[in-house]
This record gives structure tokens, C-alpha cells and sequence, in this order.
């Protein structure tokens, strides 16, 4: 195929130009396969502001709006959608009314597996999608990739699965413009208040689940029950990061949620979150790694260990000078950008992503009995 056949690029906007948003903007600016038409916000302050200028790149021309109407009357073929999340799944709304619109949307914040809420809450989403002609899909980094894509991929490796662990290790430090959405995730709360745990642990399930029931449905598990195991550590000194915030002595600095899940007919699968402040709070078992690390874990015949890690550039810089975002944030964005094609191109509805081809599974006989159902 020539490069004269290849169609327009896409038209996308992003809504929400917070640190994952401006990540996608920076690389929607990059890439020659995609215009960046519109952006909205929240913030009156960015209203007008040139939104190259507000990634840190050369004015291109389309300007920052808090104007809902002005931000749909660029008519984007598609949305990245990453506003700050509070946990409460209040971005359903928003996201109906532009499904509704026709609009497709790739969103990172938690509708990866939007069935793991209810058929209620997934026919809501899905009958919008399908009225206005349009796909909504939920990816990002964790969930969206790590579990579904990379350790549900390394289980073809395996029999005999007993379990499947997921952790992360993450440096908040460097995250800018983020210190209401790391407020949110525990840091500067005290630990000894388990009202305030509970509320932390709520968003962050909003996210971690999904992963856990994702897997099981392709593995052909059955989960009986989840299990959320809490250990925050507070420092004992205050703690100052630049241009984010400052976590006084006695506040959580380290913030760690685990979910395991309880399968009747099969293996545990688990999944943790580590967040630091500062190399000062590193756990251990991330001593000797990066900022950004992910560790993968599954016991079965033979068993597989797998260490991951995200840096800006192969030479170890902690940012890349074309995107200089985060990589755990940048990973985070990419692979909405990454979707848009698909996205754009898929039936009505909610999209959920597909599972590697080749997987353990409780019991691969029900693959060839599934395929011998669709023949006939």
C-alpha cells in the first residue's frame, strides 16, 4: 500500500489535559497519523492556551476550551478521555453524552471491564454507544496491559497454575500536576484512620479489579471471593517534593492495596500497588530497579518470574526528551493513542480487549467445545 492510499489522519481530541492528558497530546502532536482538533478542560485558567503550548511544544494551532459545545463543534472522530478520577464512576455521564453524540472514546480511567460492575451499569454504557453509533474502550497501563496482555500471555508458558501475581512499584515523585490525584490515592492520609483507608481503597479498586476478573473470565475461572490486604507506611520525617507537595512526618508515604481473588475452580490471581514518595520510602523489593517497575509472578509447571521496567529512554534518562512525561503516566496514555484505529473502526458498543490467542486455561477442551457451538 502506498502512502497515497492511506486514509486522512484521525481526527482526535482529548478530554481532560491533566498529566496523562498531556502525555496524549504530546504524542498526538508527533504522530503523523493523527490531528489533534480540540481539547477540553476543566480548568478556566487553561481556557484559550494554545494546547501545544500548554504540553511544552510550539503553538499548533488548536487552542485549549472549558466550552462544552465549542469543544463538540470540532466534530473529533474520537475522545481521549482522561480527567481526574475521584472514584465514583461519575464519568459515566459525561461518557453516555458523547457516545450518544456518536463519538468514540478511549478513556484510561476504570472501563477496562466494565462488566466487572453489573450488567446495569454495562448495558448503560453499551445501549449509549449503540444509539449514537460509537466505541467506548477502557485501556492504560495497569489495568489494560500488564495483566491482561503480558502475564495472561506468560501463562502459555505454564501447567498446573496455582497463582498469578501481579505487583508494582511506583515513584510519585516525578508525577506533576498531580498532587489532588495522589491526595486522593492515600499519600498524607494517616494510616491509623481506617475510614480514610476504606475511601482510598475504593478507587483503587475502581482500577485493580478489573484485571483480576478480566483474567478469570478467559482462563475459565469462577471467583468466589476478593481479598484486600492494606499496609501503609508512614514517614518518619517530612517529606518535601518539589512542585507536588509536602508529606509531614506521621502521613502515609508509601501506599500499598492488594487484591486477591479466590477462584472455586482454580488458581488465586493477585494484584498490588506500591507507591512511593521518593527514593526514601523505596520498598525493598524494588531496591535495585528503576522508578517504574512491575513484577510478575506465576507459580505453576515450571513456574515463570518476570521483572519489567519503564524508562525514558534506553539509556536510562528518567524521561524522554520528545515526551517528557512520566513513563509509568506515558505508559499509561500510549496505548489509548495506540487504540484509536481500532477504536474508530469497531462495531457500536463497548469494546473489551481481546485475550492473548495462546493461555493456560482451567481446561482447554472448552476452546475446541466453543468452536465446535460456532460451527453449527
Amino acid at each position: 500500500m502506498s502512502g497515497n492510499d492511506l486514509r486522512p489522519p484521525y481526527r482526535i481530541a482529548v478530554w481532560g489535559p491533566g498529566t496523562v492528558g498531556v502525555a496524549a497530546i504530546r504524542e498526538l502532536i508527533h504522530l503523523p497519523e493523527t490531528d489533534l482538533v480540540s481539547v477540553f478542560a476543566y480548568n478556566t485558567a487553561k481556557h484559550g492556551t494554545d494546547a501545544g503550548k500548554l504540553a511544552g511544544m510550539a503553538p499548533v494551532g488548536v487552542s485549549v476550551s472549558t466550552n462544552l459545545a465549542e469543544f463538540l463543534a470540532t466534530q473529533p472522530e474520537c475522545i481521549i478521555h482522561a480527567p481526574r478520577d475521584f472514584g465514583d464512576f461519575a464519568a459515566d455521564s459525561d461518557l453516555v453524552m458523547l457516545l450518544e453524540h456518536g463519538i468514540n472514546v478511549i478513556t484510561v480511567l476504570p472501563y477496562q471491564y466494565p462488566h466487572r460492575r453489573g450488567d446495569a451499569a454495562f448495558e448503560r454504557l453499551d445501549a449509549a454507544a449503540k444509539k449514537g453509533g460509537a466505541t467506548l474502550f477502557g485501556t492504560g497501563i495497569n489495568p489494560g496491559f500488564l495483566f491482561e496482555r503480558v502475564a495472561l500471555t506468560a501463562t502459555g508458558l505454564c501447567n498446573a497454575v496455582e497463582r498469578i501475581s501481579l505487583s508494582e512499584y511506583v515513584n510519585i515523585e516525578h508525577i506533576t500536576s498531580g498532587a489532588e490525584f495522589l491526595t486522593i490515592m492515600g499519600f498524607g492520609m494517616e494510616a491509623t484512620q481506617p475510614e480514610m483507608v476504606d475511601a482510598v481503597a475504593g478507587t483503587v479498586n475502581n482500577y485493580l479489579t478489573q484485571s483480576l476478573y478480566y483474567a478469570a473470565h478467559h482462563m475459565g475461572l469462577t471467583i468466589e471471593r476478593l481479598e484486600r490486604d492494606d499496609d501503609h507506611i508512614s514517614t518518619p520525617v517530612d517529606i518535601e517534593i518539589p512542585d507536588l507537595f509536602t508529606l509531614k512526618a506521621g502521613t502515609v508515604a508509601l501506599v500499598r492495596f492488594r487484591w486477591t481473588a479466590y477462584c472455586t475452580n482454580g488458581p488465586t490471581l493477585s494484584t498490588q500497588v506500591n507507591w512511593y514518595a521518593t527514593d526514601a520510602m523505596r520498598p525493598e523489593e524494588a531496591l535495585g530497579h528503576g522508578d517504574d517497575v512491575w513484577k510478575i509472578q506465576i507459580d505453576g509447571r515450571p513456574s515463570f518470574q518476570l521483572c519489567a521496567e519503564l524508562s525514558g529512554t534506553p539509556r536510562g534518562d528518567a524521561v524522554h526528551p520528545d515526551n517528557p512525561t512520566h513513563p509509568s503516566m506515558l505508559g499509561t496514555a500510549i496505548p489509548a493513542v495506540q487504540a484509536i484505529a481500532s477504536v474508530i473502526d469497531a462495531p457500536a458498543g463497548v469494546m473489551v480487549a481481546d485475550a492473548p490467542q495462546f493461555h493456560w486455561k482451567r481446561d482447554f477442551r472448552l476452546d475446541s467445545a466453543r468452536a465446535a457451538t460456532a460451527v453449527r
